[in-house]
Formats: C-alpha cells, structure tokens, sequence
C-alpha cells in the first residue's frame, strides 16, 4: 500500500494514495533545541553542507480551494544515512522581518507522500505534496527535521531543521495603491537609514530590490517579502555625504518610486489615533 500524510490544521492521518512513495523506517525521537540551532550548524558545518533541501521557496497562483501541487528534493551528499520526519507550521513576520512559528492554521489543508523517511548515502528523496487553503494568501513552512548524531542516555538526539517554504496566492495582481512609506529615520553617526513601509492591501508582495537615490549617488539592498496589512520596517546602510531624495522598490510588475523626506513622521488623526497620513516637513535628523 502506498501512503500519503494528510494535515489539516494541527492533526494528521494516513489516506491512500497514487503518489510514488516507498515506507521508510520509522525515525528515532530527537529533540530540537532553537536556542543551538546557530551553534549546530556551525559545529556540524560539513554535515550541514551534506544535508539540503531544494528549492527553498516556492510560490503558487491559484484560486481559493484548488489544489497546488508540487515536490521538494532531501539531498544526502555525506557517508552516512540520515533519517527525516516533516513538520509542516503556519508562520507570520514581525515588522523586523522576524518569523514566529505555529501549529499549521485551520484553514490550510497540506497532503505529503511521505511523512517520515531515511535517506542513503549519495541519494535525494523526492517529497510530493498537494496543497490547498480556504482563503487566499496562505503561507506555511515544511520543515525537513534531521536527525543529526547519536541518542544520548537520556534518549534525546539532536536535529537540524531545513526549511521548504510554500506560498499560496491568488492571481489577483498585487496593487501599486497598496504600498505606503510611513516614516523613515537618518542615523548620521551610525550611516544608516530606516524606512518604516506599509502593504495596506489584501494582497502578497515581493520587493525584490531596494534603491535609495540621491545627488551624491545611489545604494541598492535586496529586498523582503510584503504580506497582506504588514508594517515593514527596514534598516540600510547609508554613507553618502547628501540625504537620499527617492526611495525606488522593485515588484514582480511594476517600480514603485516615492519621494524621500528626511525623518518623516505619521501625522495622527483626530482623537489621538494614527491614521498612516505623512507630513511633508523636514526635520532635524536624529543623532
């Protein structure tokens, strides 16, 4: 019998499948610690080179309840097997751009041909999956957990985690309306400059590039992902000798240029409340 991991939400069960996928033995407990994660990768750096997972991102345009479909490669390239299990979590961002991690959301219905695996030496395994959400955007993260060196007394192995990130979008294209620069900060002392942006759509985005254009001449930066109502804000290092005088992003479809004010502020609304308006005087750069 073929089998094939079904997760809704935070549960799973087992369903048939025509999906090609051999049972794999069963993988031993292990224990994640986030905290050692850095420490992990750099104490194990050749291992961490022989275990990847490609590709990293993908993104899908479809309609509310169609299925996206697709497949992700675990690249063994050391000397020793290793086993897997995949954990599929829900995620949102901070306006820092940090991501906090969650159990896979409700609405987010995810089939993998295999939910745990051991892979051999010099060998890929091909995961395929179906994905599918009730509301568009939906966004989650497949982790493909590890295990990294032997079981200690106390039964705990340690593990590292590679990411397969999945996006699922509509095919509404995103709108240039959408994108507001809502303040932005000088730091001369320290060459930097902070922009605060705002996605007030309903819609996903990619920023692919950032460029800040002035007399003196021009930085570019990469860019981030914008999600639907996220404030974003965005550190760059500046060391040119005038102030910028554009901010300019680059979407998938069009370029979006704003003018730049040098430590613009929101303007609050009446009653004390910030409604996002900006004021167009200059002010004072911050030390």
């Amino acid at each position: 019998m073929k089998e094939i991991g079904f997760f809704e939400g935070s549960s799973h069960s087992t369903l048939e499948s025509s999906v090609q996928s051999k049972l794999r033995r069963p993988v031993a407990r292990f224990l994640v610690w986030p905290s050692l994660l850095i420490l992990l990768l750099g104490y194990f750096s050749p291992a961490a080179l022989s275990q990847t997972i490609s590709p990293v991102i993908v993104e899908y345009h479809t309609k509310p309840g169609s299925k996206a479909r697709g497949s992700f490669d675990v690249r063994n390239n050391g000397l020793s097997p290793f086993n897997v299990v995949l954990e599929p979590m829900s995620f949102s961002v901070d306006r820092e751009g940090r991501p906090e991690y969650r159990k896979l959301d409700s609405s987010v219905r995810l089939r993998c041909s295999a939910m745990s695996f051991r892979v051999a030496p010099h060998q890929v395994f091909t995961v395929y999956y179906e994905a599918d959400a009730g509301q568009l955007p939906a966004w989650f993260t497949v982790y493909v957990t590890i295990a990294v060196g032997k079981v200690n007394q106390e039964g705990v192995q340690m593990a590292l985690r590679l990411p397969h990130t999945i996006y699922l979008l509509s095919k509404k294209k995103f709108d240039r309306d959408a994108v507001r620069l809502l303040q932005t900060q000088i730091r001369p002392t320290e060459k930097k400059i902070s922009l605060e942006l705002k996605n007030q759509g309903d819609q996903f985005a990619r920023v692919r590039e950032i460029k800040l254009e002035s007399r003196a001449g021009s930085s570019t930066y990469a860019g981030f992902p914008f999600f639907p109502g996220q404030s974003r804000t965005v550190e760059l290092d500046w060391d040119k000798a005038a102030s910028p005088d554009q901010v300019s992003l680059k979407f998938a479809n069009f370029a979006l240029k704003i003018p730049f004010v040098a430590d613009r502020q929101r303007e609050p609304a009446i009653g004390g409340k910030n409604n996002g308006i900006m004021k167009g005087e200059k002010y004072a750069s911050n030390p």
